[in-house]
């Protein structure tokens, strides 16, 4: 009767840690800046694959003026330029569509 107790007491408290713990991690995490950076390669690897597309005609100068606009400090999408050459610089992402 008493290993039962002690066993169900210990895994308690050890589940109660690991749960405040994980919780505590979460919740210090920068969700915005996660949220932003996810949704600017979000973009990016939409406007690399549009331009792969056979039947669009966004050419690669219309693509870099694109990025170039989104690199804009008012709209605070953190390195979208720095995202793109990263997309591009793939042995498959070079591919002319012009």
């Amino acid at each position: 009767m008493f290993a039962t107790l002690f066993k169900s007491a210990f895994l308690s408290i050890v589940g109660n840690v690991l749960k405040e713990t994980v919780l505590a991690l979460v919740g210090k995490l920068p969700w915005t800046v996660l949220l932003e950076r996810f949704l600017s390669r979000l973009l990016v690897w939409c406007l690399v694959k549009l331009r792969k597309l056979t039947t669009n005609h966004l050419w690669q100068g219309t693509l870099e003026d694109l990025i170039q606009s989104l690199t804009n400090p008012k709209l605070k999408l953190p390195k979208v330029a720095e995202q793109y050459q990263l997309m591009t610089s793939t042995k498959d992402g070079m591919e002319s569509n012009h």
